[in-house]
């Protein structure tokens, strides 16, 4: 199983003879913020670490992570993106049974199956908005080791209330069940995260990504919060050096520039209600509420998105086919949320083709 993540624009590029530069994509879920520019002063003032081995231990990224998000050092782990969390994890725990709450990102599923474990599905259903309710979790948390969730949800942009995630943990702590949350589209809500819990509760493995709210997916980087006795043993699954040099010197900076990081919520937030309402005036889609940087629609009378695919590429737009994620089909389209100029080229682009 080879997992497919957002558009992959280099073929793209390459099949339709358009310029990378030139091609608007809306299939992966990144901050459109350009980063500040002092970014790239100070990574030209370092440039020549190239030919020096990255910190195994992190020291100054650790710090920017522990100082912002208020996490012991001890309960750190940073990483190669989100996506080496959830590998790892899975090595050290090995479970033979485990559950995964759909639709969902395929990592999970692929690390998973890397280990033959037995993977059972709770599959949410989009008549009912994606909504996980706590009988959904009550009688199969009995029968998993482990459980993963991703809060708020890919793609489905939607958010676990509190109170169903702490019963959920519950029931987990009773029945001896891991349970891993990935929060990497959290930033938009981060009041919601469950990483100061992680520090403590022994059960528990929360994952962030960096790459995506920081605009840097180039680099890979990402962090997991766990009870210090667990973060020392995850670690020891990890390769050394595995976040490199300008990874580190980047996610420091920018963890550090709290204005970008506040206009950036800003702007995502103004432009997902902008972009969300619009859509919701095509009366040929149904658009899913998103508490993400993202929003998930289903095509109502064309139910093939690879058309749709198609047409939008003639005005140089790349969206996400959901198709390939288990628990969707070939109607669910995601959307990044971008800049008001993009948001309105898509727009105009799909009225154009639902009329």
């Amino acid at each position: 199983m080879k997992p497919q993540h957002g558009g992959n624009l280099y073929r793209i590029s390459k099949k339709h003879n358009i310029a990378l530069s030139e091609i608007v994509d809306f299939s992966a879920n990144i901050n459109p913020l350009c980063f500040p520019g002092g970014l790239k002063r100070i990574l030209k003032e370092d440039f020549n670490k190239i030919r020096m081995y990255p910190d195994p231990d992190c020291r100054q990224l650790v710090d920017a992570i522990s100082d912002k998000y208020k996490i012991k050092k001890t309960c750190l782990i940073t990483s190669n993106g989100a996506t080496e969390l959830i590998y790892l994890i899975c090595y050290l725990l090995r479970p033979q049974k485990a559950a995964i709450i759909i639709p969902a990102f395929s990592e999970y599923e692929k690390a998973l199956s890397n280990i033959d474990c037995n993977i059972k599905f709770v599959k949410l259903e989009d008549k009912e908005e994606f909504k996980l309710k706590l009988q959904d979790i009550r009688s199969l948390i009995k029968s998993v080791e482990v459980l993963f969730i991703c809060n708020p949800n890919n793609p489905t942009g939607q958010k676990i209330s509190h109170n169903t995630l702490c019963n959920i943990l519950y029931l987990a702590k009773r029945h001896n069940v891991f349970v891993v949350i990935d929060e990497a589209f959290i930033d938009l809500i981060e009041e919601e995260s469950l990483v100061a819990r992680a520090q403590t509760q022994q059960n528990l493995f929360v994952i962030r990504s960096l790459t995506k709210f920081l605009g840097i997916p180039g680099l890979r980087l990402g962090f997991g919060v766990a009870s210090a006795r667990l973060s020392a043993k995850i670690k020891n699954f990890q390769p050394t050096w595995s976040v490199n040099t300008f990874a580190q010197i980047a996610g420091s900076y920018l963890l550090a520039d709290s204005a970008y990081i506040e206009k950036s919520k800003r702007i995502l937030i103004k432009e997902r209600n902008f972009l969300s309402s619009e859509l919701k005036k095509i009366k040929s889609v149904k658009v899913f509420d998103s508490y993400t940087n993202f929003i998930l629609f289903k095509l109502l009378d064309h139910n093939n998105t690879t058309d749709l695919e198609e047409l939008l590429i003639m005005d140089k737009i790349v969206v996400r086919n959901c198709s390939n994620f288990r628990g969707l089909d070939s109607s669910f389209v995601r959307v990044a949320v971008k800049k008001r100029a993009e948001n309105k080229l898509l727009i105009k682009a799909l009225k154009n083709i639902f009329g």
